[in-house]
């Protein structure tokens, strides 16, 4: 154990900022709306839906507001969602997960499983049946998730990729192989057709049973012992998903909507008024609305068997990058740029002549906006409403970063270095010399001196342009350099698990300023004045008023694990672009008066440890501002003692512990600091 430095505090600076108040906090703004969203499960009065990348969600209104409930998940890849009255399950990409009260909590249950792509779960009375898409068949349980059992090898080695009950019979759609048909709990297997047919999803109603596939619908009368095409009217033939209400069948596309037909799929029309996103993943029923889930615009829903659609205000998009000119603010998602005109009370599309995916930056320059995507850079020189392609020179490559020095724009691609456009974007040359690796993450301008910062081979700067490059390293001990941020002369780097460092001499030196960072892992950084605000990963949004010397949380009105990808300050307000949250705003007024310093210089805290996951050892670091007893302690998930590492009689000061995890298995595990009546926990994960 060592311990490394100690604060000092001033109590007249103190003193001088303390506010009593502590209304302030951050707000959603109303949108982006989006995400996408793969499943959908109801029980009683409530559903859920599973998102892609963003976990799962509940609503107890009929899809009229949603809450995140994904409390325990470690991933938050959501492909499946199935009940057992008050027992939901969770298809992930990292298992099965099960939650006993509505989505609070989640927790693992994957004892007997053998795999870990989920992507689809059934029921048939108190037996839960799950697939595994790594290619080893069906799995059943008995007993509510708590162990699982392969039943047969009919469907070894078939690549099970979506499961439906239909009375007491259990289907299984393969990859390959067709449809297969169990009469007896998934113990065999009867093949039914539609061999060298992707079938995307099932649907029943009476004694027809429908298969999506890409090649369109078919129908069984007979239990999948023959199929028919039923294709009559489907302009799109790649089918994801299906449902039926009454007598209406409906059918997802992946690039043309919804389609509804009335006479058993003899004849389909198109039914998408309303609905913004045409590729849709799945369909549920609950009562008698219709909600569709799509692949970036969220879930939307009818009540008159699709004549109408409406949004269901689902504001979970991943938000990459902001920008604003004047009072327009910009929110770029993977794919569609939103224009708000009132810090986000609204939102609308901004994205025409932009690709339909891959979107990745943007940033302003004059009254231009530039967009950086998967597929290079675009120009809209009227506020979002039109986009071209920004000239030619620059290579088909993600644009992720940019910086605008007067008529200098450079752009940062992963994968092609570094390009300079000095006739507002018309024309790109590469400046590349010098730099080990053309993987750029971010850029920052310091008067004639750009800055850059190089995957894992920390920051590198030009005098002359970028007509060469020189690293400028010395002190930056994290070279896994994520953002950089400019206030005044002084530069700012944030790292991947090495915090903050600061250098005031143009990178000839830096140094570490994390005094109150409880998260060292920095995505984002901005700046306003003397304020410095940093974004970490599932740990909100940190201040500092001194250059770093030290941080507070500032994240009143956030969820846990918040995870703000990307800063900006414009308007009076700093907005913020949330992992699976869309846009969230704060005053900039409310936080300079209202922010309570005791936080930061009177209170414990405890670091997520590094690296994480980690295989031999991993570093725990905590801080402590009064002598007292001190415990930490690592448990396993099922809260067991494992070992603890620190039960003493401290000094004020920051500690650093080693934990090698020896003798103990792979998995996650929980280590606790307790000091002064005060305890926190955090998750790390070991892998042998």
């Amino acid at each position: 154990m060592k311990k490394f430095y100690r604060n000092i505090v001033v109590i007249s600076f103190l003193l001088s900022h303390i506010s009593t108040s502590l209304t302030a906090q951050w707000v959603q703004t109303k949108g982006p709306y989006g995400g996408n969203i793969s499943c959908f499960v109801k029980t009683g009065s409530n559903l859920f839906i599973g998102a892609r990348n963003n976990g799962a969600f509940l609503s107890t209104n009929n899809g009229d507001s949603w809450t995140p409930v994904h409390n325990g998940m470690s991933s938050a890849d959501v492909s499946a969602l199935a009940a057992i009255g008050t027992n939901i399950f969770a298809g992930t990409n990292e298992g099965i997960y099960k939650s006993t009260d509505n989505g609070g909590n989640w927790s693992k249950a994957n004892s007997g499983f053998s795999g870990v792509d989920v992507t689809a779960l059934a029921v048939i009375g108190t037996n839960v049946f799950a697939n595994n898409s790594d290619n080893y068949g069906v799995y059943i349980s008995t007993d509510n998730g708590g162990s699982w059992n392969l039943k047969s090898s009919d469907l070894a080695l078939k690549g099970v990729g979506c499961i439906h009950v239909m009375g007491t019979n259990l289907f299984a759609a393969t990859s390959s192989d067709g449809v297969f048909r169990s009469t007896d709990s998934s113990k065999t297997w009867t093949s039914c057709g539609l061999i060298d047919f992707k079938i995307n999803n099932f649907a029943s109603n009476g004694t027809n049973l429908y298969a999506a596939t890409d090649s369109g619908v078919f129908r069984s009368i007979n239990n999948g012992d023959s199929w028919s095409q039923i294709n009559n009217g489907l302009s799109d033939l790649e089918v994801s998903s299906i449902t039926v209400i009454g007598t209406y069948v409906f059918a997802g596309t992946w690039g043309s909507g919804v389609f509804v037909s009335t006479n058993n799929g003899g004849n389909w029309s198109a039914v998408n008024n309303g609905i913004t996103d045409l590729r849709v993943n799945s369909l549920t029923v609950s009562g008698t609305r219709l909600f569709a889930g799509t692949f970036g615009q969220g879930a939307f829903y009818t009540d008159n068997n699709g004549t109408n659609w409406s949004g269901c205000g689902l504001s979970i998009l991943n938000i990459s990058s902001l920008a604003s000119i004047g009072t327009n603010l910009f929110a770029v998602s993977y794919d569609e740029v939103s224009l708000s005109v009132n810090n986000g009370d609204s939102w609308t599309p901004a994205s025409n002549g932009l690709p339909d995916y891959g979107l990745l930056s943007i940033a302003k320059s004059g009254s231009d906006l530039f967009a950086g995507t998967a597929k290079g850079v675009y120009r809209s020189s009227n506020n979002g409403n039109s986009w071209t392609v920004a000239g030619t020179g620059l290579p088909y490559s993600e644009v992720r970063a940019f910086a605008v020095a007067g008529s200098n724009i450079f752009a940062g691609t992963y994968g092609s270095g570094v390009y300079i456009s000095t006739d507002n974007g018309a024309n790109w040359n590469a400046i590349n010399n010098g730099l080990p690796d053309n993987h750029i993450r971010t850029l920052a301008i310091i008067g004639t001196n750009v800055f850059l910062g190089v995957e894992a081979m920390g920051v590198y700067l030009s005098v002359n342009n970028g007509n060469n490059w020189t690293a400028v390293n010395n002190g930056l001990t994290n070279l896994k350099v994520e953002c950089l941020a400019v206030s005044g002369n002084n530069l700012f780097a944030g790292t991947y698990d090495g915090g903050v460092y600061l250098s005031t001499n143009n990178g000839a030196g830096w140094t570490a300023v994390n005094n109150g960072l409880t998260n060292l892992n920095i995505r984002s950084l901005t700046t306003d004045g003397n304020k410095i605000f940093a974004g970490s990963y599932q740990d909100g949004v940190f201040l500092s008023l001194n250059n770093g010397g030290n941080w507070t949380k500032i994240n009143q009105g956030f969820a846990l694990n918040t995870a703000p990808a990307c800063l900006l300050i414009a308007n009076n307000y700093i907005f913020a672009g949330i992992d699976g949250n869309s846009v969230w705003r704060r005053s900039l007024a409310d936080i300079t008066t209202n922010i309570d310093y005791t936080n930061v210089l009177f209170s414990p805290s405890l670091l997520q440890n590094y690296p994480n996951p980690f295989n031999s050892s991993t570093t725990i670091k905590y801080y402590i501002p009064h002598q007292g007893s001190v415990k930490l302690e690592v448990y396993d998930k099922l809260g067991r003692v494992v070992e603890t590492l620190i039960y003493e009689e401290q000094p004020a000061g920051t500690y650093e512990v080693n934990w090698s995890g020896r003798d103990n298995p792979s998995g996650v595990y929980f280590y606790k600091l307790s000091a002064e009546g005060f305890s926190e926990t955090k998750r790390m994960i070991l892998l042998r």
